[in-house]
């Protein structure tokens, strides 16, 4: 069998919310919650949190995580579980984004299942059904374009992802009005969830890879494996979740725990 280790990345230096990871939540550190939904998932062999802190090295250990230095020159997460893969043994790997607050535990074993089953497959993520105006015209909420039948429960092909609505909907043939328009509604947009999968073979090609243009305008490490020309699994998940983006995510997500 294969062995599968979880890897929660966690840096100091988020831009949009500096020291995000070590934020406090009901007395506690963001990224204590995120590790401790990780743990729950039943196929992982191992969770460690890899971090060029050691600030977070330091909360990690007190919360009882088993950490893993990383260099401070790795520009993304993924970049980041590569350099994990060269010091921790195993087959695939599952990154688990530091301030993924809330997901089901169960969404990383669909996930192992399917990359699992899929032997040509090096890389696959998560995706979910955007139902509202408010996480569709959010930038910090990541959009899937896909290829595929969501109902079939099959591996789909993840062609973009953007920060923008795509594809743009026209009414009529002409510009939609925006937000409000109901033809936004009736097509099936998809968000990315912040859960990654790669098997090792994947990890050793992406660090090999330069950052590429699309990269670089969307700020989303996915797409240097598209641009490179490899393909990204996605499978389809429900369920409620919550990635905190910024404080005032945080304060929310406080208020209602």
């Amino acid at each position: 069998m294969s062995r599968v280790i979880g890897v929660i990345p966690a840096r100091l230096d988020s831009k949009r919310f500096p020291a995000k990871a070590l934020a406090p939540l009901k007395g506690k550190p963001l990224l204590f919650y995120v590790w401790n939904q990780t743990k729950k998932s039943q196929t992982l062999d191992k969770v460690v949190i890899a971090t060029d802190s050691a600030e977070i090295e330091k909360a990690a250990q007190d919360f009882g995580a088993e950490t893993v230095m990383t260099a401070k020159r790795l520009r993304n997460g993924s970049e980041r579980i590569a350099e994990v893969a060269e010091k921790v043994s195993g087959d695939i790997f599952v990154s688990v984004q530091g301030d993924f607050l809330k997901f089901n535990p169960s969404w990383i074993d669909d996930g192992v299942a399917a990359l699992s089953s899929n032997r040509k497959l090096q890389f696959l993520t998560l995706i979910t059904r955007i139902r509202d105006d408010q996480e569709l015209f959010n930038p910090d909420r990541v959009k899937a374009v896909i290829r595929g039948n969501t109902k079939s429960g099959e591996t789909l092909d993840a062609l973009w992802f953007t920060r923008y609505p795509v594809p743009f909907v026209r009414p009529g043939g002409k510009p939609s009005a925006g937000a409000n328009s109901e033809r936004w509604r009736e097509f099936n947009f998809w968000k990315h969830l912040g859960i990654y999968f790669y098997r090792r073979s994947g990890l050793k090609l992406y660090k090999t890879w330069p950052m590429g243009a699309y990269e670089k305008a969307e700020s989303l490490e996915q797409l240097r494996i598209l641009e490179n020309g490899k393909q990204i699994g996605a499978i389809v998940v429900k369920g409620k979740s919550i990635c905190i983006d910024s404080p005032e995510d945080l304060q929310i997500a406080s208020n209602s725990r």
